[in-house]
């Protein structure tokens, strides 16, 4: 339906919905509907219970690192923008920034163009800026030494 990947909070909505065990929800109190269940109680208890043990503990330091200094800067080769996006490593909680094309975050079909980059590490991108910039600065310092006043 729609032709797009679930998302993960679509689906987590999906699984906890009480609509499909024959009940229906109104505000925080939980009543049985008048139509028949569609999936079996004890499955959808067992279900929860693996949700709520597969919940991971939030942490105190945030995954997401400050904001990276190309936020809003960056774009691929189709003009849609480039967000930051955090994942942490299984080994070590050690933290992986990317930029990452807005329409693949959304789960929209890739590109028609091929060879687009939709996502790319942020550490050696900033590198190459930051050594390209740096370039450019001396340049255009040591340019401004050589002519005569």
């Amino acid at each position: 339906m729609g032709g797009v990947a679930l998302t993960r909070g679509a689906l987590f909505y999906l699984l906890k919905n009480r609509t499909y065990i024959g009940e229906i929800r109104h505000k925080d109190l939980n009543h049985p509907g008048r139509h028949p269940g569609i999936i079996d109680p004890d499955l959808f208890a067992r279900v929860q219970r693996q949700l709520r043990e597969s919940t991971r503990a939030r942490t105190t330091n945030p995954s997401q690192p400050a904001r990276l200094p190309f936020t809003g800067l960056v774009f691929d080769a189709d003009g849609q923008p480039m967000s930051p996006i955090s994942a942490r490593g299984r080994v070590k909680g050690r933290i992986y920034r990317y930029y990452v094309s807005t329409s693949l975050q959304r789960g929209e079909p890739a590109s028609l163009t091929k060879g687009i980059v939709q996502r790319m590490p942020a550490i050696p991108f900033e590198a190459f800026v930051s050594r390209t910039s740096r370039h450019y600065w001396l340049l255009t310092l040591m340019r401004s030494w050589s002519r005569p006043p």
